[in-house]
């Protein structure tokens, strides 16, 4: 991701599908140091932020970034306890370290991942083992869902 003639990026949600107990986020800036973002805000299981949004509703949690964090060891630790039972997260990245735009190369993201069932008209229905997430259990095609032939009902990714 890279802004364009700014140094603010545009919110990104990332959805699960499934509820996340989020410990930490690893974020990997611009190859140059100076292009990394320098902050970082987070809202949970809101789906909505826009910028008008970020301006007026005070994030989960924000943090202050550091300009190098090569090969992501550099984690930045969640309040777990607001970041409990979260199936959408917005980030927004501002800020940086005195270049003309900012660039991630990398965002992870450390947690649980809780078992869930997925049901969506016209899409298959998977649950997700939580002990091993690898494996996946077909449990129901919908009539509308698109023709797809797996070997078994045992799906592993």
């Amino acid at each position: 991701m890279h802004s364009v003639a700014t140094e603010t990026l545009t919110p990104h949600t990332v959805r699960f599908d499934g509820a996340v107990k989020l410990k930490a986020i690893s974020v990997i800036g611009g190859g140059d140091p100076s292009k990394s973002p320098s902050k970082m805000k987070v809202w949970v299981n809101r789906e909505d932020v826009d910028f008008a949004a970020a301006e007026r509703m005070p994030p989960v949690q924000e943090w202050e970034l550091q300009p190098e964090n090569v090969g992501g060891v550099l984690e930045y630790p969640t309040q777990v306890a607001k970041f409990s039972g979260v199936h959408a997260l917005d980030v927004l990245f501002t800020g940086n370290f005195g270049a003309e735009i900012t660039e991630i190369h990398f965002v992870g993201l450390k947690g649980e991942f809780s078992e869930c069932i997925i049901f969506m008209p016209g899409a298959w229905i998977v649950k997700w083992n939580a002990l091993d997430p690898s494996v996946h259990i077909l449990l129901f095609r919908s009539p509308t869902a698109p023709d797809r032939s797996f070997p078994s009902e045992r799906i592993q990714h």
